[in-house]
């Protein structure tokens, strides 16, 4: 998988304040990787495989196969043991 991203910045929002956890959004913005560009040094590409379960829709398989993806791309290394 090649996920290019340039200045990624995630926030936690609870749904029912309609309110920013900005103590939460800070420690989450410490455990990714804000760019993953091509000509950078960390620049990180995967390959991975994701077992189909046949009795659910193949929307279903694509979008696990893109989460398990996106979990090995965007955090930071030391985040990714504990993910995986």
């Amino acid at each position: 998988m090649i996920l290019d991203y340039k200045n990624l910045h995630l926030k936690i929002v609870n749904e029912h304040k309609a309110k920013k956890n900005k103590l939460l959004s800070f420690i989450l913005q410490g455990a990714i990787e804000e760019n993953n560009l091509p000509h950078e040094k960390k620049y990180v590409v995967v390959e991975y495989t994701t077992e189909r379960n046949n009795h659910r829709s193949i929307f279903n398989y694509i979008i696990q196969s893109l989460i398990q993806g996106a979990k090995r791309i965007i955090p930071k290394k030391i985040i990714q043991s504990q993910l995986l």
